[in-house]
C-alpha cells in the first residue's frame, strides 16, 4: 500500500473497516458518524500511505487513530451542543426579559389605573410623594396639610393600591407602591 498498490489498500479495507467501525460505534454511538469515521481513516490512510512502511503494528495504529478521530468527532459535537445551548439560553432569556418587561409595564398601567381612583387629596399626596420624590414636611408645605395628614394619605393610598392589586405579585406592588 506504500507503494500505492490499490489491491492492498483494498485487502487493508476488508481487514480493517469492520475493527474501526465497531471501536467507532462504541464510543460515538451513531452509526452514521462510525461510518463517516471508517471513510475518513481509510481515506487518510490513502492520502498518507507512503508514511506507513515503518508501522510494525498497524491494527493497533488504526484503532488509536480511530479512537482519537471519534474524540475529535465527540469534541467537536460537545462544542456545537454548547454552543446551541448557550443560543438557546439567550434567546430564552430574551424571552423571559421582554415578558417580564410587558408584566412590569402592565402592572405600572394597573398601578397609575388604581391611583387614578384614589380620592382627590389621596392622589396628590401619593404623586407628590411617588412621582416627585417630596418628604412629608416637602408635601405638607405645597398643600397647606399637617406632615401627619400627610402620612395618614400616604397609608391609605397605598393600603387601596395593594388591595386593589392583590391578586398580583405582592413583591412587585410593594416595591412600585413603597416610597422609599
Amino acid at each position: 500500500m506504500a507503494e500505492g498498490s490499490v489491491e492492498a489498500f483494498d485487502e487493508i479495507y476488508a481487514r480493517y473497516s469492520a475493527i474501526i467501525y465497531k471501536e467507532a460505534l462504541r464510543l460515538l454511538r451513531s452509526r452514521e458518524m462510525a461510518k463517516d469515521l471508517v471513510q475518513e481513516i481509510f481515506a487518510t490512510l490513502w492520502d498518507r500511505r507512503s508514511r506507513f512502511e515503518e508501522v510494525e503494528h498497524f491494527q493497533a495504529y488504526l484503532v488509536t487513530m480511530s479512537k482519537n478521530l471519534a474524540y475529535q468527532y465527540l469534541f467537536k459535537a460537545s462544542k456545537e451542543v454548547v454552543a446551541k445551548d448557550e443560543v438557546m439560553r439567550s434567546v430564552r432569556l430574551y424571552d423571559n426579559a421582554t415578558e417580564d418587561e410587558i408584566d412590569f409595564r402592565e402592572l405600572e398601567t394597573l398601578i397609575e389605573e388604581t391611583v387614578d381612583m384614589l380620592p382627590v387629596r389621596q392622589r396628590e399626596v401619593y404623586d407628590l410623594a411617588r412621582n416627585r420624590g417630596l418628604n412629608y414636611e416637602a408635601i405638607a408645605d405645597r398643600l397647606n396639610i399637617s406632615p401627619n395628614t400627610v402620612k395618614n394619605h400616604l397609608i391609605a393610598a397605598k393600603q387601596f393600591i395593594r388591595k386593589r392589586l392583590a391578586h398580583t405579585s405582592p413583591f412587585i406592588v410593594i416595591l412600585l407602591t413603597s416610597l422609599g
